[in-house]
């Protein structure tokens, strides 16, 4: 039997949570001529009816910033091909942006290519969490991707696709 670490202890925390597999997100937001994004885990879906997706965010991002002024923002699910995606929004960067197609959605907001699905959300409420809060969002409106495609997952502190190994893809950096 493996001992539980001491829940102070945060790196111990974080690893523990880390054998929770979760799908992977880019939340994207656009205000004015200004785009926001970042990677996210912390994605799920409340309820049917009406139909409500929670995000948490880290407070001081500039996702959440964007996010709060807006009002509004899309969730992209990245397919398993879309590791360099996930990277590229997974720690800030100036040119994250650079180069990259998008196409707007319904409230303007970035729709990233080759995503397995898209949800233009409207905030409903925002929660206090600890470091972070919890954005919980009506869906407006969703668009499928490819149907054939599979999710890229996040488990152990490496990326992962359905059916494959950690030797399948190369590890998160």
């Amino acid at each position: 039997m493996i001992m539980s670490p001491d829940p102070m202890d945060q790196r111990a925390y974080r690893s523990a949570l880390g054998r929770y597999a979760s799908g992977l997100t880019v939340i994207t937001c656009r205000t004015g001529d200004r785009l926001a994004g970042m990677t996210c885990q912390s994605f799920g879906s409340v309820s049917l009816d009406p139909p409500l997706v929670s995000v948490c965010l880290g407070t001081g991002t500039a996702t959440l910033a964007a996010i709060e002024a807006a009002g509004s923002f899309c969730v992209n699910v990245l397919a398993g091909d879309q590791q360099g995606l996930s990277d590229r929004f997974g720690r800030p960067r100036p040119d994250r942006w650079l180069g990259l197609p998008w196409t707007p959605g319904a409230a303007g907001h970035p729709q990233l290519p080759g995503c397995l699905l898209w949800l233009d959300c409207t905030v409903s409420a925002l929660v206090p969490a600890g470091d972070h809060l919890i954005v919980i969002a009506s869906v407006d409106r969703l668009r499928l991707g490819d149907p054939a495609a599979g999710p890229l997952l996040y488990y152990g502190g490496d990326y992962r696709r359905l059916g494959g190994s950690p030797a399948d893809v190369r590890l998160a950096g």
